[in-house]
């Protein structure tokens, strides 16, 4: 595909090159939210486990269960990611 002479494809014209543009900004927010989201449940899940960790609980804790859950959650947007 033969380049313009701003080194873009002869194809793409300055509108479309914008709207790609604006549309590379929108999934570069998004992954950086989802990122923030989860370094948010990282963090809390951190706090909980040193809890745990400190404190006389058992595995069927109902709060053991729960935090479990969230990291695995987190866990399962990490491989999205």
């Amino acid at each position: 595909m033969p380049l313009g002479p701003d080194g873009y494809p002869a194809t793409v014209q300055g509108d479309d090159r914008m709207a790609s543009l604006q549309s590379f900004d929108s999934e570069i927010e998004k992954t950086r939210t989802m990122v923030n989201e989860v370094r948010g449940k990282m963090e809390q899940s951190s706090v909980v486990l040193d809890q745990f960790a400190k404190a006389d609980t058992k595995l069927g804790d109902v709060n053991f269960d729960i935090e479990n859950a969230r990291i695995e959650d987190v866990i399962k947007q990490q491989k999205v990611m």
